[in-house]
């Protein structure tokens, strides 16, 4: 009921109810807040008061996707373009490098596969299928385990840095000014079709279209590095090489 609640609030576009719903952030399911997040990035109307909650720090960042963060940067208002930009730049994490040069002991940790398959099912399956589930948003992981674990280490914490032409994130900004972010799923004469994360689709019609154009970002969000422990990254690295069965979610 909370996730079709929250995929509502965008068509009402009423800023007085996004502010009550942000003021009990904390009672909400972690994917009702994602469905929350997307709607709010979506309508010019409500991106206000998610910035406000992200300024106060009642939204961490860090729950912020790379798909919602990209919809902040293109915000119609250019003042709340202007601090949306600010409080993105400001998560840190921008010396990508740096971020797996402090990670690179977890390389040489003891990890367990099984601990491993549990963190890709919570933090990876809703974008990466493996074994015959998950959403297809980024590539299929079920053949890398020849990939050597400094790759591994770098594709998990600098995911921008090589971007296959095949998962380009695309920005779509509309006539109402409206912005939406994902894979291109499907192009024609009169339509556009975006996938984002957890494989959620959403359908724009050419006539409601301002702009079309790829950004060459990776829509994997950066700052795992805030969610994962050097023993987490042994553990995920693990499984990624050494694949055991998923459990269930």
């Amino acid at each position: 009921m909370q996730t079709a609640a929250a995929h509502g609030v965008a068509d009402a576009g009423d800023a007085h109810l996004a502010q009550k719903l942000l003021e009990r952030w904390q009672s909400f399911r972690i994917n009702t807040r994602r469905e929350l997040i997307a709607a709010m990035v979506r309508n010019a109307a409500l991106a206000a008061p998610l910035v406000d909650a992200l300024e106060a720090g009642t939204i961490a960042l860090r729950e912020v996707d790379m798909t919602a963060r990209e919809a902040l940067r293109h915000i119609p208002d250019k003042e709340l373009q202007a601090r949306a930009v600010k409080i993105v730049k400001s998560a840190g994490g921008g010396d990508r490098d740096g971020v797996v040069a402090r990670y690179q002991p977890a390389l040489d940790l003891p990890g367990e596969a099984q601990a491993g398959a549990a963190l890709f099912v919570r933090h990876c399956l809703t974008c990466h299928p493996m074994q015959g589930q998950g959403s297809r948003v980024g590539p299929e992981l079920s053949g890398i385990a020849s990939r050597p674990k400094l790759a591994l280490l770098e594709d998990i914490l600098n995911p921008g840095k090589e971007v296959s032409p095949d998962f380009v994130n695309y920005v779509v900004v509309t006539k109402q000014g409206q912005v939406f972010t994902g894979l291109l799923a499907a192009e024609t004469p009169t339509l556009v079709r975006l996938r984002g994360q957890q494989g959620a689709e959403e359908t724009i019609l050419r006539g409601d279209i301002e702009e079309v154009r790829p950004n060459h970002q990776s829509l994997m969000p950066e700052g795992f590095e805030q969610a994962l422990t050097p023993q987490d990254v042994a553990h995920l690295l693990e499984f990624l090489q050494r694949p055991v069965p998923l459990p269930a979610k």
